[in-house]
């Protein structure tokens, strides 16, 4: 009797080669607001963290400070600002090199103001959500270029004045009506 023979094992065709990170990649950038802006110099940079998903997460932070001292006529102004926030980039659909993405975000910020004179402080407290649709153009795995329009969604404040009478103000906007702020960004992934 003659030993069997092994069947032969199919040849798997090599995956599909794709024009996106595979896993877990981080993206650093620069980033140019549309509608006023100089491309000789951009507006910010930022990180993007993709993950294996697709899904990527690009959190924000702010932190500024302005102030003015003059000695001659004891005159002192300062401002300081803090924001903290997250964007997420979902791809909703993908042809070729082109994805088109929904974008949410949100911040929230605190903002300072002691101009010069007593009791005449402020404090404005921010919270912001907005939404967005962009399209990412995939040059390679590394190299991403995107154009995202992002509209406020909920935009609240919250004013402390310091005086005679401290006073607090607040204000809520609400909507979707579509006024986007538009960003251009150029990404290198990892």
């Amino acid at each position: 009797m003659a030993a069997p023979v092994a069947a032969p094992t199919p040849a798997v065709p090599d995956a599909p080669t794709t024009d996106r990170p595979n896993g877990m990649s981080v993206g650093l950038g620069l980033n140019y607001l549309l509608g006023g802006a100089e491309f000789d110099r951009p507006d910010g940079a930022s990180v993007r963290f993709r993950l294996a998903s697709a899904l990527t997460i690009e959190p924000f932070v702010r932190l500024a400070t302005h102030g003015q001292n003059t000695m001659d006529d004891d005159i002192k102004n300062a401002q300081n600002e803090v924001l903290l926030g997250s964007n997420v980039r979902i791809p909703l659909k993908s042809r070729g090199k082109v994805d088109l993405i929904a974008s949410a975000g949100g911040g929230i910020g605190i903002e300072t103001d002691d101009p010069d004179g007593n009791d005449n402080n402020s404090t404005t407290t921010s919270l912001s959500v907005d939404y967005g649709l962009g399209v990412e153009y995939w040059h390679s795995k590394n190299w991403c270029l995107s154009f995202t329009a992002r509209n406020p969604f909920l935009n609240y404040s919250s004013t402390s004045l310091e005086g005679n009478s401290d006073a607090t103000t607040s204000n809520i906007d609400v909507g979707v009506i579509w006024n986007p702020i538009t960003e251009l960004a150029l990404h290198l992934f990892y």
